[in-house]
């Protein structure tokens, strides 16, 4: 489903893209594909206009301290 997101991101299809990176995201924030899903998810839900969503999901990433180039997303989301 990480590949499908991907897939979805380069057609643009933002809606199926929130779809695959949501399914690709695993429970435990220890998985390696965490961080990826979640990133993926967070910028299909900016893609989408739900900017507080989006924001959500940044935070979470960056929080996680598994991506920390996820707080320049966040930065930019909470200024809007």
């Amino acid at each position: 489903a990480l590949l499908l997101g991907r897939v979805y991101t380069r057609t643009g299809e933002a809606d199926r893209r929130l779809e695959a990176f949501t399914r690709a995201t695993p429970a435990d924030p220890a998985d390696p594909l965490w961080s990826a899903a979640t990133l993926g998810r967070a910028e299909a839900l900016a893609a989408l206009g739900r900017a507080e969503d989006a924001l959500r999901a940044y935070q979470t990433v960056a929080e996680s301290g598994q991506a920390p180039a996820a707080w320049v997303p966040v930065a930019r989301l909470q200024m809007l």
